[in-house]
Protein backbone atom coordinates (compact mmCIF):
# COMPACT_ATOMS: atom_id res chain seq x y z
CA UNK A 1 0.00 0.00 0.00
CA UNK A 2 1.51 3.38 -0.99
CA UNK A 3 2.41 5.81 1.76
CA UNK A 4 -0.52 7.86 3.08
CA UNK A 5 -3.13 5.78 1.20
CA UNK A 6 -6.48 5.13 2.88
CA UNK A 7 -7.32 1.49 3.48
CA UNK A 8 -10.69 2.16 1.83
CA UNK A 9 -11.29 5.26 -0.30
CA UNK A 10 -14.10 7.69 0.35
CA UNK A 11 -16.34 9.04 -2.39
CA UNK A 12 -17.49 12.64 -2.23
CA UNK A 13 -19.66 14.90 -4.34
CA UNK A 14 -17.89 17.80 -6.04
CA UNK A 15 -19.34 21.28 -6.39
CA UNK A 16 -20.49 20.37 -9.91
CA UNK A 17 -22.40 17.32 -8.69
CA UNK A 18 -19.90 14.76 -9.93
CA UNK A 19 -18.27 12.26 -7.63
CA UNK A 20 -14.61 12.05 -6.72
CA UNK A 21 -12.79 9.22 -5.03
CA UNK A 22 -10.51 10.28 -2.18
CA UNK A 23 -7.98 7.56 -1.50
CA UNK A 24 -4.99 9.35 0.02
CA UNK A 25 -4.17 11.96 2.63
CA UNK A 26 -2.91 14.27 -0.14
CA UNK A 27 -6.23 14.03 -2.02
CA UNK A 28 -8.10 14.86 1.19
CA UNK A 29 -5.83 17.86 1.80
CA UNK A 30 -6.46 19.03 -1.78
CA UNK A 31 -10.22 19.03 -1.12
CA UNK A 32 -9.76 20.85 2.17
CA UNK A 33 -7.43 23.52 0.77
CA UNK A 34 -9.91 24.23 -2.03
CA UNK A 35 -12.91 24.35 0.32
CA UNK A 36 -14.54 27.83 0.37
CA UNK A 37 -13.29 29.79 3.38
CA UNK A 38 -16.78 31.01 4.20
CA UNK A 39 -17.72 27.37 4.81
CA UNK A 40 -14.90 26.51 7.21
CA UNK A 41 -16.36 24.78 10.25
CA UNK A 42 -14.87 22.93 13.23
CA UNK A 43 -14.83 19.65 11.26
CA UNK A 44 -12.83 21.37 8.53
CA UNK A 45 -10.08 22.40 10.92
CA UNK A 46 -10.06 18.98 12.62
CA UNK A 47 -9.71 17.22 9.25
CA UNK A 48 -6.99 19.59 8.05
CA UNK A 49 -5.05 19.11 11.30
CA UNK A 50 -5.44 15.31 11.21
CA UNK A 51 -4.37 15.09 7.56
CA UNK A 52 -1.39 17.36 8.12
CA UNK A 53 -0.32 15.31 11.13
CA UNK A 54 -0.63 12.08 9.14
CA UNK A 55 1.40 13.55 6.30
CA UNK A 56 4.17 14.47 8.75
CA UNK A 57 4.04 10.99 10.30
CA UNK A 58 2.74 12.32 13.62
CA UNK A 59 -0.66 10.63 13.39
CA UNK A 60 -2.25 7.67 11.65
CA UNK A 61 -3.61 7.65 8.12
CA UNK A 62 -6.72 5.92 9.52
CA UNK A 63 -7.26 8.85 11.88
CA UNK A 64 -6.90 11.31 9.01
CA UNK A 65 -9.41 9.34 6.95
CA UNK A 66 -11.92 9.33 9.80
CA UNK A 67 -11.53 13.07 10.38
CA UNK A 68 -12.03 13.70 6.66
CA UNK A 69 -15.02 11.33 6.60
CA UNK A 70 -16.65 13.27 9.44
CA UNK A 71 -15.99 16.55 7.64
CA UNK A 72 -17.50 15.16 4.42
CA UNK A 73 -20.49 13.71 6.24
CA UNK A 74 -21.24 16.87 8.20
CA UNK A 75 -20.93 19.10 5.15
CA UNK A 76 -23.14 16.83 3.04
CA UNK A 77 -20.55 15.85 0.43
CA UNK A 78 -20.03 12.22 1.49
CA UNK A 79 -21.35 10.00 -1.30
CA UNK A 80 -20.03 6.59 -0.32
CA UNK A 81 -23.11 5.64 1.66
CA UNK A 82 -25.25 6.39 -1.39
CA UNK A 83 -23.14 4.08 -3.55
CA UNK A 84 -23.29 1.28 -1.01
CA UNK A 85 -27.06 1.58 -0.70
CA UNK A 86 -27.41 1.51 -4.50
CA UNK A 87 -25.25 -1.60 -4.75
CA UNK A 88 -27.26 -3.31 -2.03
CA UNK A 89 -30.52 -2.53 -3.82
CA UNK A 90 -29.10 -3.87 -7.08
CA UNK A 91 -28.28 -7.11 -5.28
CA UNK A 92 -31.74 -7.33 -3.75
CA UNK A 93 -30.77 -6.29 -0.24
CA UNK A 94 -32.74 -3.10 0.44
CA UNK A 95 -31.41 -1.05 3.30
CA UNK A 96 -28.08 -2.88 3.45
CA UNK A 97 -25.41 -0.31 4.18
CA UNK A 98 -22.51 -2.65 4.85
Amino acid sequence: MPLHQFEEPLVIYTSLGFTREIGTVLQAIDVLLNWPSRRHVADYYAALDACGSALRGEASVAGAREAFRLFAEHTGILALEHFRTGAALAEGRPGDRA
